[in-house]
């Protein structure tokens, strides 16, 4: 969509023979630190979506509490993109 722009992309890789899961939270970081302070930070739902790639592709948009959960994966590479709306930046890394 045109009103989304990525702003974070991690690689993970799963090995072995078995089934896994890839999950996160996407997070309004209001003091700028890098990293989530409950009763300080906002979750982040609105206008997200997350892609994964990879053995298996598929796509989300985050929970209302901004966790998203990728389950039933079997062992391979796989990559995780967020799409956020282009008013919102990043601040890590």
């Amino acid at each position: 969509s045109s009103d989304l722009k990525e702003i974070r992309s991690f690689s993970f890789v799963q090995k072995g023979n078995f089934i896994g899961s890839i999950s996160g939270k996407v997070f309004n970081d209001i003091n700028l630190n890098s990293k989530f302070d409950s009763g300080i930070d906002k979750l982040q739902s609105d206008g997200y979506l997350v892609l994964l790639n990879g053995s298996v592709s598929m796509s989300m948009r985050p929970n209302v509490d901004g966790t998203y959960n990728f389950s039933g994966l079997p062992a391979g590479k796989y990559y995780i993109t967020l799409l956020a709306p282009t008013y919102w930046t990043t601040t890590l890394p």
